[in-house]
C-alpha cells in the first residue's frame, strides 16, 4: 500500500478540560460524547458533549460524589441510553443523562476502585439479558443484571489461598444466542482469563508476562472469533478464537507497537478487522489483521489446532505529549473517534478509511440484499406508475385485498431492516406485531383463495354416473322370457 492510498489519522477538534479524564463515550445514535473523570477537590465529574458546525459545545456538567473511573452505554437501550458508571469507592451506577441528579439503579459492587467496565445485550448488539461487567483491584470481576438488585448474577474471584490481582480490563464476547456468553478479564501480572457465564468455569487462561492493560474481542455478538489484549511494555496479542487446541489453546499474534504502555485498543465497529491501539506517548496507531489461508490444520497427533494470521500498520500520529487513556469509535459515523489524554484535552479525530473496504465473507450476504432491493425498486415503480384508484377498478375485491395486505406487509419489513440498521432490535418493537397481524390476514385471504379455487360438484352428474353404475336385478317375467329363448336354441 503506497503512501497516498493509506488512511489519514487526522485531528479534527481539541477541547481543554479542568480536570483528570479517565474515560470517554459516545452516546448512541448522536453527535454526543461524554467524558468522566475525576476534579481536582477530589469529587467526579461527568460532561456531556455535543459537536455542532465543526466544534464541541458543553451541554452538560454534573459533579459526583467519588472520582469515576469508567463507564459504558452497553447494556442500555437505544431508547434510554442510560449510562453505567464505576468509581473510585467501587461503586456501580447507572445515569439518566436527562435527568442525571440520581441514579436509577446503584450498587456497592466492590470492596476497592472499578478500574473497567463493559456492558452488553443493549443497543442491539448481543443476544440475551443486558449485563454489566466490572473488574476491580479487590481482584474479583462481578457481572450485574440492572434488573435485579443488589447481588451480582457471576462473581468471579481468586480461589482461597490465591493472592488477589488487580484486575485492569474486561470485556464482553460470544454472545450470538440466549445461552452463550464469555467474560475475558485481564490483570497486572499478565494474565488474561476467559470465564464461560454458561457453564460458570474458567474457559482458558494464559499470562503475556506483562499487565494487561485493555482487552476486546473484534464484536461481541457473533461466535467467538478474534481477541487483542495489550499490554504494560507496548506489544499487543490478537488470538484466534476460532479453534481452541486442548494444551496449546488459542492461536496468536503478537506486535510490539509503543515504545511505551498500550492504553486501550478498540475495533472499528464498521469493520471488525481494523482496530487502533493508544499509547503511552500520546500516539495513536491504527493496524489492519489478515487472515491465513486456512485458519486451522491438524497437529502431529491429528488435533485441531489454530493458525494466526497476520497483523499491518495501516498509519500512526502523535497527538499528544501525555498518554492517551481512553479512546472510542462512533458508531454511526466511521472512521470517526474521541480520546483523552492525561494533558487534560479531549480530542476528536477521524480516520480517512476506504468506505468500500469491508469484510469479506460478507459479500455474497451485499450482493443478494442488493439484488432484493433492486426487485423491491422494480416492483413499487411499476406499482406507482398507475394511480391507486385505476389499479382498484381492475381488481375484484379478493384482489384488491391481497394488494393492500401486500403492500403493508412490503412497507412493515422495510421499516424492520431499517430498525436493525440502526441498532434497535424488531424483536423488542411494536412493528413485530403488525407483521403478525397482517399475516394473520394474509392467511385468511389465502383460504378464501383455495375454497374459490376449489372444483364445484355437478349434482346430477354425479347421481346419473352412479345410477348407471349400479347392478339393478330383472323382473321375473322378464327372467322367464330369457330362460325360454335359451331353450329354443
Amino acid at each position: 500500500m503506497s503512501a497516498l492510498e493509506k488512511p489519514q489519522i487526522i485531528a479534527h477538534i481539541q477541547k481543554g478540560v479542568h480536570y483528570t479524564v479517565f474515560d470517554c463515550k459516545w452516546v448512541p445514535c448522536s453527535a454526543k460524547f461524554v467524558a468522566l473523570g475525576n476534579l481536582a477537590r477530589g469529587t467526579g465529574v461527568i460532561q456531556l458533549y455535543e459537536i455542532q458546525h465543526g466544534d464541541v459545545r458543553l451541554l452538560r456538567e454534573i459533579e459526583k460524589a467519588k472520582p469515576i473511573k469508567c463507564g459504558t452505554f452497553g447494556a442500555t437501550s437505544l431508547q434510554q441510553r442510560y449510562l453505567a458508571t464505576g468509581d473510585f469507592d467501587g461503586n456501580l451506577h447507572i445515569w439518566n443523562l436527562e435527568a442525571p441528579e440520581i441514579p436509577v439503579y446503584t450498587v456497592k459492587g466492590h470492596k476497592e476502585i472499578i478500574n473497567t467496565i463493559d456492558g452488553v445485550g443493549g443497543l442491539g448488539i448481543g443476544e440475551g439479558a443486558p449485563e454489566i461487567v466490572t473488574g476491580s483491584r479487590d481482584g474479583t470481576v462481578k457481572v450485574w443484571d440492572p434488573r435485579q438488585k443488589d447481588t451480582p448474577v457471576a462473581n468471579m474471584e481468586p480461589v482461597q489461598g490465591e493472592s488477589k490481582r488487580d484486575c485492569w480490563t474486561v470485556a464482553f464476547g460470544n454472545a450470538y444466542n440466549q445461552e452463550e456468553r464469555v467474560v475475558c478479564a485481564g490483570y497486572d501480572n499478565g494474565d488474561i482469563k476467559l470465564f464461560d457465564l454458561r457453564n460458570m468455569s474458567l474457559r482458558w487462561e494464559t499470562n503475556i508476562k506483562n499487565g494487561v492493560c485493555s482487552v476486546e474481542f473484534d464484536r461481541k455478538d457473533i461466535n467467538m472469533n478474534k481477541l487483542v489484549a495489550t499490554s504494560l511494555e507496548g506489544k499487543f496479542h490478537v488470538f484466534d478464537l476460532r479453534t481452541q487446541h486442548p494444551t496449546k489453546g488459542f492461536a496468536s499474534v503478537s506486535e510490539k507497537a509503543h515504545k511505551s504502555t498500550m492504553w486501550q485498543v478498540r475495533h472499528l465497529p464498521q469493520n471488525r478487522e481494523i482496530f487502533m491501539t493508544a499509547g503511552g506517548a500520546g500516539s495513536l496507531h491504527l493496524w489492519k489483521y489478515e487472515y491465513p489461508i486456512q485458519r486451522s490444520k491438524k497437529d502431529s497427533e491429528g488435533v485441531e489446532m489454530g493458525i494466526a494470521g497476520s497483523v499491518s500498520l495501516l498509519q500512526n500520529v502523535t497527538l499528544s505529549t501525555q498518554p492517551i487513556s481512553s479512546l472510542d469509535w462512533s458508531p454511526d459515523k466511521r472512521g470517526l473517534c474521541v480520546c483523552s489524554a492525561f494533558d487534560q484535552t479531549v480530542r476528536m479525530a477521524d480516520d480517512d478509511i476506504n468506505g468500500e473496504d469491508y469484510p469479506a465473507e460478507i459479500h455474497d450476504y451485499l450482493s443478494a440484499f442488493e439484488n432484493s432491493l433492486g426487485s423491491v425498486d422494480d416492483m413499487l415503480k411499476t406499482m406507482m406508475s398507475v394511480s391507486r384508484n385505476e389499479l382498484l377498478q381492475k381488481l375484484d375485491p379478493l384482489e384488491q385485498a391481497k394488494l393492500d395486505l401486500v403492500s403493508a406487509y412490503t412497507l412493515n419489513s422495510m421499516f424492520w431492516a431499517y430498525l436493525a440498521t440502526q441498532g434497535v432490535n424488531p424483536k423488542e418493537h411494536p412493528v413485530k406485531q403488525e407483521l403478525e397481524r397482517i399475516r394473520t390476514y394474509m392467511n385468511r385471504v389465502k383460504e378464501i383463495t383455495d375454497k374459490k379455487k376449489a372444483s364445484k360438484l355437478d349434482k346430477g352428474a354425479a347421481s346419473r354416473f352412479v345410477r348407471n353404475a349400479l347392478w339393478e336385478p330383472k323382473s321375473e317375467s322378464e327372467s322367464k322370457s330369457s330362460n325360454k329363448a335359451k331353450r329354443r336354441k
